[in-house]
Order: C-alpha cells, then sequence, then structure tokens
C-alpha cells in the first residue's frame, strides 16, 4: 500500500493471474470509500458428469470430457465501489459495508441435464461462454455487543443481488442464497477457557437448472431447503496459551443441511482440532 496523498492509499497487484489496483479514502469520522479494479485467470475444470440414481436421489458416478463446449478466455474483469462504516457506542460496536459490482467482462457456465430411462442415469452438458457488463449489488453488517465481560454476542447478516446483466447470468446467480444470517455468543470463562453457540440460518432458493428434471422425475427438485443449524463449540488454551486444543460439535439438533439438491446431506458430527503457538 502506498500513500498518495493525505489519507488517500493506493494498493495495486501484478501478476500471471491478478492484475489490481485499489484505492481507500475515509470521507469522514466513521465512513470509508474504497474502490478497486481486478483483471484476473478464473481456472475451470471442463468436466461433465453422469449420475447414478440412488435411493434418495442421484450421486456422482463419473466426470468425463464429454459434451464440453468452451467458448471462453475464463479472464474475468470488474471493478468494484464500497461504502463501508465502523460505529461505537458504550458496549456496541457496528460494523457495516454496501457494495456494487461490474463485470466487464465474466465466464459464464451454463449446465443443462437430460434423463437416461434406460438405466437411471443423469448427463450434464456443460457450456463456457463469456458475456459484458453484468452487476450485482450487495451489504454486510456485524454488531457486536459486550453484554459482560465474560458475554460477547455478535450478529452478523450479509447478502448479494442481481442487478443487470444477460440471462445465464441472472439464473446462475439465483441459485445464491439472497442473505445469510448468523449470531453467536462467546463465554470466557477464563483466560484459558472459551465456550461458543453459533446459530447460522440459510434461506431457501431454486436451482434453475433442474426445472426441466422435476417436471420429468419429481427428483431432484430445484429447491434447495432453508438451513437452520445451531453448533457448540469450546476452546482451551495450555502452556501458557502455547497449546490450543478446540471441540466443535456441528449440527447440534442433526437439522437437515443441504447445499444442492444433488449433492450431499450432512448430518449432526464432531471436530476435535489443535494448534501449537512457539512464540518465536
Amino acid at each position: 500500500g502506498t500513500t498518495i496523498k493525505q489519507d488517500l492509499q493506493i494498493q495495486s497487484t501484478l501478476g500471471n493471474d491478478v492484475q489490481s489496483i485499489a484505492l481507500t479514502m475515509p470521507i469522514s469520522r466513521v465512513h470509508t470509500l474504497h474502490f478497486s479494479t481486478s483483471n484476473q485467470f478464473i481456472g475451470r475444470n471442463s468436466y461433465n458428469y453422469t449420475f447414478h440414481n440412488r435411493d434418495i436421489g442421484f450421486s456422482n458416478l463419473n466426470p468425463t470430457f464429454n459434451r464440453v463446449i468452451n467458448n471462453s478466455a475464463f479472464r474475468q474483469a470488474s471493478s468494484q465501489l464500497k461504502l463501508s462504516t465502523a460505529i461505537k457506542k458504550d458496549r456496541h460496536t457496528f460494523t457495516g459495508s454496501a457494495f456494487i459490482r461490474h463485470y466487464w467482462k465474466l465466464p459464464n457456465e451454463v449446465i443443462q441435464y437430460s434423463l437416461n430411462n434406460n438405466s437411471l442415469q443423469l448427463n450434464s452438458n456443460l457450456r463456457y461462454f463469456d458475456s459484458n457488463n453484468d452487476g450485482i449489488g450487495g451489504f454486510q453488517t456485524r454488531l457486536t455487543s459486550y453484554i459482560t465481560e465474560s458475554i460477547t454476542l455478535n450478529s452478523t447478516l450479509g447478502g448479494s443481488f442481481f442487478l443487470y446483466g444477460n440471462d445465464a447470468f441472472k439464473d446462475h446467480f439465483s441459485s445464491i442464497p439472497t442473505f445469510t444470517f448468523s449470531e453467536s455468543m462467546q463465554y470466557v470463562v477464563d483466560r484459558n477457557f472459551m465456550l461458543e453457540l453459533l446459530y447460522r440460518y440459510i434461506p431457501g432458493r431454486s436451482i434453475y437448472e433442474y426445472e426441466n428434471l422435476e417436471a420429468l422425475t419429481n427428483f431432484p427438485p430445484d429447491r434447495i431447503r432453508r438451513i437452520s443449524m445451531l453448533n457448540f463449540s469450546s476452546g482451551m488454551w495450555f502452556f501458557d496459551r502455547s497449546l490450543e486444543l478446540k471441540f466443535t460439535l456441528r449440527n447440534l439438533f442433526n437439522s437437515i443441511e443441504s447445499y444442492d439438491t444433488n449433492g450431499m446431506y450432512y448430518s449432526m458430527s464432531v471436530y476435535i482440532s489443535g494448534k501449537i503457538n512457539f512464540g518465536f
């Protein structure tokens, strides 16, 4: 980063895969304006997939290189304007941002599915192509409340929405959640022991590629069910915080968690991790 005048900073990246430049400028005591533009290579694997009918749906059978049509340079050029704010009052801290992103050039992916009734297989037909002048908007907010010296609440809400562009970009963007919400409560028992509850919510949405399949087979449906999930975790530190152990119970009530009707359904699970801090 380089300061080119008071309160104005510029950052740049130059490489084989990414070239970018970004400007940051405070416009008030609590507001900051960010502008960035970039050109980058978007790596894609040109596979199409064959799925086989299992008891609850179609699972991946094998990837192939057949029926892949590539008319894309896989280069993404975009510019973004973002306004961010940070406000602190008493025991509460609020941060938020809103952005508009314009894609000068964007690689698009279109997938079409067909059903082979004789073998109960689902085949995909994949096509890549470039489009120009697509746009999205979005926001991100976070509220941190220090209830006591030991208890902290964090509320996070973020989302994005389609502004303009071609039909393929609009259809693909419709499968992305319009917003996500999370709420966490952290209880610090002492310097070396912490407990946390995390709630996460993702609304239901549609996948346009499955619309024709639903009409033919009634499965997979084009609608992804909402995700409402609670996690519990604890953290412990030993040897003057040189050793960190973390235990997480994910999906505490074993609620439905799936991000694609043609994908995995996740159940309650346990994670244990450790980290050593050498302190050099």
